[in-house]
């Protein structure tokens, strides 16, 4: 389930390029419930002592210029919000209803619009774009023992590997059923100068994950869980979440 809400704002809204921990912030406050914004941050659901969390969200999407290492954005903006457990959106909605004014890094924002975004269809083979970067890693260990994150790059094979065998410990530890052994594969589209690498400070980590357009094929549940709960590793930080594109420019 998907919503997509709209954002209003005096003057500017003026960002650090490393937003996004402010924007995670925001997304629980909207959720309201104490309780669920505990489980979403702190627990979420375990499979194979790894703990995935159900939410996923974009970057904000709408008009911007670069001043620095700052963004400083013009009103409206918009973002998406996604998981493949109705609770937590269901919840937004409820609360989004009943208040409307936030504060993202010091400015007010006011909630303008929230609307539910139809499910597209998913097929065996489909293109989409990201909404968030996708970040796909490993932790790897030097010849001294020292601890080291690689983040691989699209075109590596081991990318679309690991975002395989990530999607199908989500769908065990979702309880949405073993797919172990369903085909899945994730293939960059265009040349390597359309996909974007973004590199991110979040809570002091550097985080490389890349914008782009990327083709899906293998099975369509486990195409169905990448675009509610986010493609590769990190969702619930605001990165893997993407669309369905269409040459015609349609969004789903």
């Amino acid at each position: 389930m998907r919503i997509r809400v709209t954002l209003a704002f005096e003057d500017a809204l003026s960002l650090p390029i490393s937003y996004q921990q402010a924007l995670q912030a925001m997304v629980y406050r909207m959720i309201g419930d104490k309780e669920l914004q505990h489980f979403l941050h702190n627990q979420g659901f375990s499979f194979e002592n790894a703990r995935f969390k159900p939410l996923c969200y974009s970057w904000l999407q709408g008009a911007y210029r670069v001043q620095g290492h700052r963004l400083t954005f013009t009103s409206p903006v918009t973002f998406s919000i996604s998981s493949c457990w109705e609770l937590p959106v269901h919840m937004l909605m409820a609360s989004l209803e009943e208040r409307k004014e936030f504060h993202l890094m010091g400015t007010p924002v006011r909630v303008e619009k929230v609307e539910r975004v139809k499910e597209p269809v998913f097929t065996e083979d489909m293109t989409v774009r990201t909404l968030s970067p996708i970040t796909i890693y490993s932790t790897l260990y030097t010849s001294e023992g020292k601890k080291v994150t690689h983040y691989y790059d699209p075109q590596d094979r081991k990318f679309s590997e690991l975002i395989q065998q990530n999607l199908i410990k989500k769908a065990q530890a979702f309880c949405l059923g073993d797919f172990t052994g369903q085909p899945f594969r994730i293939q960059p589209v265009g040349s390597s100068a359309s996909r974007r690498q973004r590199t991110v400070q979040y809570k002091g980590i550097i985080i490389k994950a890349w914008h782009g357009t990327f083709r899906l094929s293998g099975n369509p549940e486990l195409k169905r869980l990448a675009y509610q709960s986010g493609v590769g590793g990190k969702n619930a930080h605001g990165f893997g979440l993407v669309e369905v594109y269409s040459p015609s420019g349609s969004r789903q």
